[in-house]
């Protein structure tokens, strides 16, 4: 016979997740879509290469400086109301994007659109939270992420068939791609705010007894978090091991996937076509390693082991390829891009067991906000290195020690791992894996 927490579990996962990967999907399709447009936007706006990168990156500024006062809003008002609210703020910048006229009014809509949307993955990170119990999490985690596959998979093509529509009604095709790709976030904010429940006990679909399991479970698992303001989350030790850990990660993620193209060049003659279809393996590798990983650590409990563990893969991958003739660079990079973004899902596990309250809608934010910045280095750091050796190798081999560091930054960040017998009907009969001390 199924438990109530299996059947807790599975029901939230069945019922919840498609709409927040849905909203996850319109979120990095909208981040991107400007990438697609670059040859539309820099003709018809007269755009110097410059200038489109100034627009393109200036969307990290707001993304990076929003995302704590955002969370401690949606800590303050709810998830429902906040998410959705982001939603539609978003939308209605990537709409009014079709609209600008020069490279200032471009470079304003997307601060605009990054101050927007900064707060959605912190907000998702910390609503999750409250729904999933730390054995549940991965999966949450790993259908959640799940989106930036899906986002890369429907955006490039629907971004190209909406460019074609250049000319048609008197629209060209870089405002059909802004607008046509904006309205779903307004939509789906909407739907957002009247069928996304706060929290169990408010979801009609899902039985009182599940919820008051979920409800309860998550409460043990917060009597338990020893962290509850903000300024005890900035001076704990083990949140700045995990932001280090997190800019390690993006900084070492960013720069291979930056530069993956180049790596599969270095086979031989490739065409685009070729590339690009080469370029998938590691992603699909990836996407395994999300779910695979999420699941381990949710059956195992063991998050830090396999935090490692992903990381060393990741390192390894990284290093590999530096090291080895390049036609090893496809399966190597597989290996890389299985452990880091496997382990996404893990790591997220960590900060969440540790924090609630005020400390949890804050630190959450922090660390993705300074862990994603990350992102900014590891591309230049391989370009500047390649740019002074002619050769990818030295900045491979720089992401895959950064890779290592993450590693042991992990390795030394003291955490206590839940276990929970599903089989028990009342959360209080759980297990707990005694706390670690290392570090």
């Amino acid at each position: 016979m199924e438990s109530v927490g299996h059947r807790a579990v599975s029901t939230a996962l069945r019922k919840l997740l498609p709409l927040i990967v849905l909203m996850h999907v319109i979120a990095y399709v909208d981040r991107l879509n400007i990438s697609f447009a670059k040859d539309q936007l820099t003709d018809d706006l007269g755009l110097s290469a410059t200038a489109f990168g100034l627009a393109s990156g200036i969307f990290f500024l707001g993304f990076v400086l929003f995302q704590v006062p955002s969370n401690l809003i949606l800590h303050r008002v709810g998830a429902r109301r906040w998410l959705a609210t982001i939603m539609i703020a978003w939308g209605v910048f990537a709409c009014a994007t079709a609209l600008v006229w020069d490279s200032a009014s471009l470079v304003v809509v997307r601060l605009l659109l990054g101050f927007a949307e900064a707060g959605f993955f912190p907000g998702v990170v910390l609503f999750l939270s409250g729904w999933f119990p730390p054995e549940a999490r991965g999966r949450a985690m790993a259908a959640f992420l799940s989106g930036i596959a899906i986002a890369i998979i429907v955006g490039g093509p629907m971004a190209g068939g909406l460019l074609e529509l250049d000319g048609v009604l008197g629209i060209d095709g870089w405002q059909w791609l802004f607008v046509v790709q904006g309205v779903p976030a307004i939509v789906v904010g909407l739907v957002a705010l009247r069928k996304l429940p706060e929290r169990p006990s408010s979801a009609q679909w899902l039985p009182a007894k599940d919820a008051r399991w979920l409800e309860q479970r998550i409460v043990e698992e917060r009597e338990e978090a020893d962290l509850t303001d903000m300024r005890s989350a900035i001076r704990d030790r083990r949140v700045r091991y995990l932001t280090g850990t997190y800019f390690c990660l993006n900084l070492a993620s960013y720069g291979i996937l930056f530069w993956l193209p180049d790596i599969i060049e270095r086979i031989g003659d490739l065409s685009d076509i070729q590339v690009g279809l080469l370029a998938t393996i590691p992603f699909m590798a990836g996407v395994a390693g999300l779910f695979l990983l999420g699941r381990r650590a949710d059956r195992e409990g063991d998050h830090r082991r396999l935090l490692m563990f992903g990381l060393l893969l990741g390192a390894a991958g990284a290093i590999g390829i530096a090291l080895t003739p390049p036609v090893f660079g496809i399966p190597l990079g597989a290996l890389g891009t299985f452990g880091v973004l496997g382990v996404i899902p893990v790591f997220w596990a960590v900060p969440t067991a540790i924090l609630r309250d005020e400390a949890a809608a804050g630190g959450i934010a922090l660390i993705n906000s300074i862990g994603v910045s990350g992102g900014l280095f590891g591309p230049v750091i391989v370009g500047a290195i390649k740019d002074a050796t002619d050769s990818l190798d030295g900045g491979l081999l720089v992401l895959g020690g950064s890779l290592a560091l993450a590693a042991l930054l992990a390795a030394i960040t003291p955490v206590k791992d839940p276990v929970l017998s599903y089989a028990s009907e009342t959360p209080g009969t759980l297990r707990t894996q005694p706390e670690t001390t290392e570090g």
